[in-house]
């Protein structure tokens, strides 16, 4: 009787889910995609919104920019932290699909070391430069990055979205580097 009174205990103490876990979670990726560290990027929570990244200076400043291979329109709006100047928040009907920002800190090798060998290299164009196989991408575990030693020093663009199939990343959330300024920073 004292095991079944323990246990109903602890499920009264427990987390309730009203959206609590949703919160933190989605806080908990923007923090850690706000860090610009590799060991703390983490795939995106589903229905994540641009409210849960008020702890990085929220600009009120919007674009429009399409994703993926269908060139689906997204809105594009920005938050602001000491490791990246500017996150780009990329989202449709009020939901986050994707995050990512321009020249983070870092080399090649620290993602290597904490995500292993990308599940995919795409060929990525940044500006005019062609970068073979530049766009390292592991959709499973929700992370992207544009990258070319050889080319361009140091890390292009850094991304991260729902856990997903390359097909499927490709489809719907890669970059080609376009977005539409209606209102500048």
């Amino acid at each position: 009787m004292r095991v079944v009174v323990a246990i109903v205990a602890l499920a009264a103490c427990g987390p309730h889910h009203t959206g609590g876990a949703k919160m933190t979670d989605c806080r908990s990726v923007i923090d850690g995609f706000a860090t610009a560290q590799p060991a703390r990027l983490r795939p995106l929570a589903a229905g994540c919104t641009y409210a849960d990244g008020a702890a990085y200076q929220p600009s009120d400043a919007s674009s429009t920019g399409t994703l993926g291979e269908t060139h689906r329109p997204l809105q594009v709006r920005y938050l602001v932290s000491t490791a990246l100047p500017r996150i780009r928040v990329w989202s449709t009907n009020g939901a986050i699909e994707m995050l990512d920002a321009d020249r983070p800190p870092g080399k090649l090798a620290d993602y290597v070391a904490v995500f292993g060998p990308p599940e995919a290299k795409l060929d990525y164009t940044f500006g005019d430069v062609r970068l073979p196989q530049g766009e390292l991408v592991w959709p499973s575990k929700g992370v992207a990055i544009v990258a070319n030693e050889e080319l361009v020093k140091g890390i292009v663009r850094v991304a991260v979205f729902g856990a997903t199939s390359l097909d499927d990343y490709r489809a719907r959330l890669r970059y080609d580097g376009a977005t539409e300024d209606e209102d500048k920073m």
